[in-house]
């Protein structure tokens, strides 16, 4: 996503699906604390018994390794603290980048699904029954 769609999205889910910033999170540098972007985890507005994870960087800061480290934080995060069995995450099709974000996180493809914007891919991954 352009940092302007992003920023669409973003809106929309607080104002449509989740108006009280339900697990959001700022995304930060260890460096100096530089704001880079933000990041969450919630149900799924059309299936709640299933929980999804977002995070949105600025554009520079692709490429630098930050988008697998805030995948896995968040994976550590709804297994360990929100102990969930498992976890989703939507992506174009054709967004290679995230993709490879997600397969490095460990997530696999599991299926398709179609919203208003068309057809999406759905990743996920369950907890192993050696994490606590």
């Amino acid at each position: 996503m352009t940092e302007a769609e992003a920023e669409a999205w973003w809106h929309k889910l607080f104002e449509n699906f989740y108006p009280h910033g339900l697990n959001i999170r700022a995304v930060l540098t260890k460096e100096n604390s530089e704001y880079i972007g933000h990041a969450g985890i919630y149900p799924r507005p059309a299936k709640k018994e299933e929980w999804e994870f977002d995070y949105f960087l600025s554009g520079k800061n692709w490429g630098k390794g930050f988008a697998t480290e805030i995948a896995r934080r968040i994976l550590k995060y709804g297994f360990e603290e929100l102990k969930l069995p498992q976890i989703i995450a939507s992506v174009d099709g054709e967004n290679s980048d995230s993709i490879r974000v997600l397969e490095k996180a460990g997530m696999k493809f599991e299926r398709f699904e179609f919203d208003e914007d068309g057809r999406f891919s759905v990743y996920s991954v369950k907890k192993l029954s050696n994490q606590s």
